[in-house]
């Protein structure tokens, strides 16, 4: 369990940001009265979805393989991430 505990961190910081994203689409009324353009703006979480997953694997490179990371290590990295924030995607 040692070894996932970047995974862990990283899974629960998108998270937290998808739980803080639907609270400003909420306050900017894309909820409500503004329906319709939710759609087009709900896609701007996607950067910061994928900055999210660039910092996680980035802080397993450097603090975990000391800067040394093959594309399967990454891989699997990633894969780790996506699994906590499935697990608590239901409880958000």
């Amino acid at each position: 369990m040692d070894k996932f505990t970047i995974e862990i961190k990283w899974g629960v910081i998108f998270t937290v940001l998808a739980l803080l994203w639907m609270v400003f689409e909420k306050t900017m009324g894309w909820h409500d009265v503004l329906i319709a353009k939710q759609a087009i703006y709900t896609n701007f979480f996607g950067i910061f979805a994928v900055l999210v997953y660039f910092f996680a694997i980035r802080d397993k490179k450097r603090n975990f393989y000391n800067g040394q990371m093959t594309w399967r290590q990454g891989f699997v990295a990633g894969i780790i991430v996506t699994i906590v924030v499935t697990v608590l995607a239901p409880l958000s």
